[in-house]
């Protein structure tokens, strides 16, 4: 009886959350269960926020206007578990009548790897033989369910990235003339003074601005690369899952494609709540991202503590 009661009161709240009005009453309807520990208090924790209208959407009524848009890219913190679980919530409901018409690109696969021969209903261990899957740099159990989930709806999986035998022959020699990356000629200067900074502070500061041209390079070809993917595929829909500075309107991906393929484009960003901020306006604009969704966030780990210590044993006299 009691638990009985327990469902008719969860039902209830159910209801009258959905039927309040979306100004007033936050998005509680959540597809996942956070994983992530901590902040999951934040006020801004599930919201999805449309930044051109600065709307509050549901998951529903996202997916409902992404699915207008033949190129969709997700953002993601690589290290956040609720973030691979909506990307494969996305994956399972964006364009569900066309999903073989549709293709997902990795950042998370490079050209060394092969995908033709991946099939829905093979083992992890076989999935992970056949793709040559890099454990070290991506965690199996962070992409393994999104790739099954892209196969079982026979969507076709492809590879976004550069390998790192061309990304250490780009560091040395710069991007190579070819059409996979011309899109890196058409890129200002601004841009790449922004790509610079943003390498600079992804390194903790610890090596001079002068000897990261070499690392813009890197950034610039994975992002033409990421871009010439997604120009390559032959399905009428195209979902990318990045970091979320490859698929930052303002330096990234969207930069690499034609103005008319831009136009069909629509970016969503996966961004970890901050203590210190409570305003969804706190966190990106509108020239990045069409859409955000929040999420707890991961862990405190200061990553620049972490880099600091390794550079010091490498290279004691460089360490600011």
């Amino acid at each position: 009886m009691m638990k009985h009661l327990a469902s008719l009161i969860t039902s209830l709240s159910l209801f009258l959350a959905a039927a309040a009005p979306a100004s007033q009453t936050p998005n509680t309807f959540m597809p996942v269960t956070w994983q992530s520990p901590l902040l999951k208090d934040h006020p801004l924790v599930g919201q999805i926020i449309a930044l051109e209208s600065q709307r509050s959407l549901s998951p529903t009524e996202l997916v409902s206007e992404l699915s207008q848009y033949p190129i969709v890219l997700i953002g993601e913190k690589h290290d956040n578990a609720d973030h691979h679980q909506i990307e494969t919530w996305l994956i399972q409901q964006l364009y569900p009548s066309d999903s073989a018409n549709t293709s997902l690109v990795l950042e998370m696969l490079d050209d060394s790897q092969t995908t033709n021969t991946i099939i829905s209903g093979m083992s992890d261990s076989d999935l992970k033989q056949r793709l040559n899957w890099q454990d070290d740099s991506w965690p199996w159990q962070d992409y393994g369910p999104l790739i099954k989930a892209a196969l079982e709806q026979n969507m076709p999986v492809h590879s976004g990235n550069i390998s790192r035998d061309a990304i250490n022959t780009i560091y040395k020699a710069g991007v190579p003339k070819t059409q996979r990356f011309a899109s890196t000629q058409g890129i200002t200067q601004a841009v790449k003074d922004h790509v610079l900074d943003q390498v600079y502070e992804s390194h903790c500061q610890l090596m001079p601005r002068s000897q990261l041209a070499p690392m813009v390079s890197v950034q610039l070809a994975r992002d033409a690369s990421l871009a010439y993917a997604i120009k390559q595929r032959s399905t009428d829909n195209v979902i990318l899952v990045a970091g979320g500075f490859h698929t930052d309107k303002s330096v990234g991906v969207p930069l690499h494609l034609s103005p008319v393929e831009q136009q069909h484009t629509r970016t969503i960003l996966l961004v970890e709540v901050d203590a210190t901020q409570e305003q969804a306006q706190d966190y990106t604009t509108l020239s990045k991202a069409d859409y955000v969704w929040f999420t707890p966030k991961a862990n405190n780990t200061n990553y620049c503590d972490d880099l600091r210590q390794q550079w010091q044993k490498k290279s004691p006299s460089h360490v600011k």
